[in-house]
């Protein structure tokens, strides 16, 4: 009789709700403004599949992405008639919005950041800031 391997699948469950929790990770992108052409450097979150730029960025967030020499400030952008954090060109202060944000996805030059493990099920709002756009 064949013997049974026993397989364990580790997974971080969230200790509010016991659902799996999500790796949360940061990419910081080396870029190219796209007005002026000087370098810039460009975060962005990737979260269960989804990726957002720092409009939804927690303060820590925003002090980390810094911390990685991104600038990060608020933004007038006329396409969604709205102000948000936005990446920022240091040299002219264009920016990077939430339309351009996923062309800067997985790219071969990214610094991959570990934010550690969250929970998308019963507190998003804990770990991005729905409420800054």
């Amino acid at each position: 009789m064949a013997k049974i391997k026993k397989i364990e699948i580790l997974l971080n469950l969230c200790k509010t709700c016991g659902q799996p929790e999500e790796k949360m990770i940061m990419q910081i992108v080396d870029a190219s403004c796209r007005d002026c052409h000087s370098q810039m450097r460009l975060a962005l979150i990737l979260l269960a599949g989804l990726y957002f730029g720092p409009e939804k960025f927690t303060a820590q967030q925003i002090k980390e992405a810094q911390s990685k020499g991104v600038i990060i400030k608020k933004q007038d952008s006329k396409t969604s008639k709205s102000t948000y954090f936005a990446n920022t060109c240091n040299n002219c202060n264009s920016f990077v919005g939430e339309f351009f944000i996923h062309e800067y996805l997985d790219v071969d030059n990214a610094e991959n950041i570990d934010l550690g493990y969250y929970c998308t099920t019963c507190d998003p709002e804990k770990h991005f800031d729905l409420n800054q756009s």
